[in-house]
């Protein structure tokens, strides 16, 4: 006979592509894990009407180092949920200092899933810290709040400088995702005389919606600073095997002639 799916592990990318189920529910669905990039409402709020039965975890972690933090029912919207068990989180600035909760700085975790090295070639943004080198940071910045809950801003290797300002491409797809019609975003920038950089969202989306009106919606939630400048829509939009966006792919598009 045939077996019911109970448990579904993707990623957002993958989430969103899922068709509607037939009678519009799975009732059999008892758990979702969605990882490998940060869960928008938009998608979060279809998995739960497709699935009225199933718990729904959002996890956050890298290939270096495995579960970081794992999200439940109490944890509050936009945030990627407490440290795995077994896993220290901190928060530091760029002197090693611990930051208070709440103040943004980059992620560092002590944990027994910490990989041993890259097989082959490095990174600046990975780096260890203490004795045996027991903390390990990928890059990626953050904050705590007082209940240790860990909130994402981006990561040190895409973080732009506009107007002065520190800026993180993924906060602004993050923005970009929540508007329903938008299937992916991704989110590049190009320097700027003026302000130091200019953003760009590429995005796939519902013809019906508008770039003067994907424009007014980051506007209105991130302010003219954050929010990008131009929008385009390569056809078809380049994508990795994850269903992440490629990144180099459209980095490509964008010298290749983007304003």
């Amino acid at each position: 006979g045939r077996a019911a799916v109970s448990i579904l592990y993707a990623t957002p990318a993958q989430a969103r592509l899922l068709p509607e189920p037939p009678g519009g529910v799975w009732p059999g669905l008892r758990l979702i894990l969605i990882g490998g990039a940060r869960l928008d409402t938009q998608t979060r709020d279809r998995l739960c009407r497709f699935a009225p039965n199933a718990r729904l975890h959002e996890f956050y972690g890298a290939s270096e180092t495995s579960f970081i933090t794992l999200s439940d029912s109490d944890t509050p919207e936009g945030s990627v949920g407490r440290a795995y068990p077994g896993v220290s989180i901190s928060v530091r600035d760029d002197g090693g200092q611990r930051v208070r909760p709440g103040r943004t700085g980059e992620i560092w975790v002590e944990s027994p899933y910490l990989f041993s090295r890259y097989l082959r070639g490095a990174t600046g943004d990975t780096r260890r810290r203490g004795r045996g080198g027991r903390a390990l940071t990928i890059g990626e910045f953050g904050r705590l709040d007082a209940d240790g809950y860990l909130w994402l801003a981006g990561r040190r290797g895409r973080m732009v400088t506009i107007a002065d300002r520190n800026v993180f491409p993924e906060e602004v797809e993050t923005c970009l995702l929540g508007l329903s019609g938008i299937a992916r975003a991704a989110v590049l920038a190009r320097p700027d005389e003026q302000r130091g950089h200019r953003l760009i969202a590429y995005i796939d989306a519902d013809d019906g919606l508008s770039d003067d009106d994907i424009l007014k919606h980051c506007r209105a939630r991130l302010g003219p600073l954050k929010a990008p400048r131009l929008i385009c829509r390569p056809a078809p939009f380049p994508v990795l095997a994850s269903g992440k966006p490629d990144l180099r792919a459209l980095k490509a598009v964008l010298s290749g002639g983007a304003p």
